[in-house]
């Protein structure tokens, strides 16, 4: 056997581990809620629940979709979430434009404040039109980013949650995620 061929068969057989460890697979769940009026992809099913959430306007049902990979090492994220509220009209709607900067302040307040986070940064997105903010959160004392996308679209509220460790904060399964997020039947 010519001992010469080792380098080169180590460097493929490195490339490889690296590669099929690191590369998010084309095989991701689209989830399709029509009656919510949305579309997302998830890198596997994610689970479904409905919590209803007390505020100043009553209870509110919140439908989640979330993918809990934390306890999975070789995976570049920790949690998927999906989420949607409807809240009364006379509460918020989009086309309340004087009502928007303080809805999108609170909300974006109300979360980082409740995981005791630090916002990195935020800015200002849309979709079809209609409003949102996109904020990057240093959570856990530098040991995780969490990346949300907030929608508010008529009187319903989308809310795109990514929570991955800082060293992977820029990975591409981030913005497919976020990007795979449409609006149907609006």
């Amino acid at each position: 056997m010519n001992t010469k061929n080792y380098p080169s068969l180590t460097l493929i057989l490195i490339a490889l581990l690296f590669s099929t460890g690191f590369i998010a697979t084309s095989e991701w769940v689209l989830v399709k809620n029509e009656a919510q009026g949305y579309q997302i992809e998830f890198p596997k099913e994610p689970k479904k629940r409905v919590q209803t959430v007390n505020t100043e306007a009553g209870p509110i049902d919140m439908h989640i979709n979330m993918l809990d990979l934390s306890a999975k090492e070789n995976d570049s994220n920790l949690i998927y979430l999906s989420s949607y509220a409807q809240y009364p009209d006379s509460i918020i709607h989009s086309d309340q434009r004087e009502q928007l900067k303080g809805f999108f302040r609170e909300t974006i307040e109300g979360l980082v404040g409740s995981i005791d986070g630090k916002m990195l940064n935020e800015r200002e997105i849309t979709i079809d039109g209609f409003k949102g903010k996109e904020v990057k959160i240093n959570f856990q004392d530098g040991m995780a980013i969490i990346r949300i996308r907030v929608y508010l679209v008529k009187n319903q509220v989308y809310m795109l949650q990514v929570v991955t460790k800082t060293e992977n904060d820029s990975n591409e399964s981030i913005a497919r995620f976020m990007n795979s997020f449409d609006l149907i039947n609006q």
